[in-house]
């Protein structure tokens, strides 16, 4: 997700119809500069090279979990109706060799091309946290550049997360697993609620966790991306 503002500037997207490197590329209606959507950089056009800045969300989320994180949450609605949910990739999803719409048939071996992976990018610095680490309900706190990270994701919840460890000047070291589908830190003892990083009880009760800008994205791609990614391993 980013923010659509660029220097004075306010922008409105679309899908331009084009790929680069098998992921789709946004266009700005006002410039018609493209910019890619796995980056936020602008590839061609008037703003070619400025980068949109990235704004910390959980990119998807069961609805349940939504509910009982934010009772009173909005909803975006068109025209008031529901849309259908049909995965047009449900079969590209399962064929584990399909790498791209342009059936490329390597990808950086560190990794199986088809392995999901929460991909993180700080002070230009980039990393993987495959989900295979992760696993249903696991917890892990990692470091990238200097900056100290946990990262944290929920099968039943539908999520991955990715949030600061620095909480009033401490850094803060994670349990292994989520307890009742929430964070615990092992310095203080807190739980964190996982779907917008807030502490329920203990003794960090109502402090809140900084979110780090990530996304759930195939290794494959990412590594083509960020080539000089970083990869979590326990």
């Amino acid at each position: 997700m980013y923010r659509r503002k660029v220097g004075r500037q306010t922008l409105t997207f679309g899908v331009s119809g084009m790929l680069y490197k098998d992921a789709l590329l946004m266009f700005d209606r006002e410039t018609g500069t493209v910019w890619s959507h796995i980056t936020g950089v602008a590839l061609s056009g008037p703003m070619k090279g400025k980068q949109l800045a990235r704004f910390a969300a959980v990119p998807q989320v069961a609805w349940k979990a939504v509910l009982k994180a934010a009772p009173n949450v909005q909803v975006l609605s068109y025209g008031g109706k529901e849309a259908a949910l049909v995965d047009s990739y449900a079969g590209y999803a399962r064929n584990r060799k399909a790498l791209g719409i342009s059936g490329r048939r390597k990808a950086d071996p560190r990794l199986p091309g088809k392995s999901l992976v929460v991909g993180i990018v700080l002070r230009e610095r980039a990393l993987a946290v495959p989900w295979s680490a992760l696993g249903d309900e696991g917890v892990v706190n990692a470091d990238l550049h200097g900056a100290p990270l946990v990262v944290a994701r929920s099968k039943d919840a539908g999520l991955s997360v990715a949030y600061s460890r620095k909480v009033k000047g401490r850094t803060l070291e994670f349990e292994p697993r989520l307890i009742d589908g929430r964070l615990r830190d092992k310095t203080t003892g807190t739980l964190w609620n996982l779907v917008h990083g807030v502490g329920v009880s203990g003794p960090l009760t109502d402090a809140k966790l900084e979110s780090v800008p990530f996304v759930n994205v195939y290794w494959f791609a990412w590594a083509d991306y960020y080539r000089q990614t970083e990869v979590f391993t326990k």
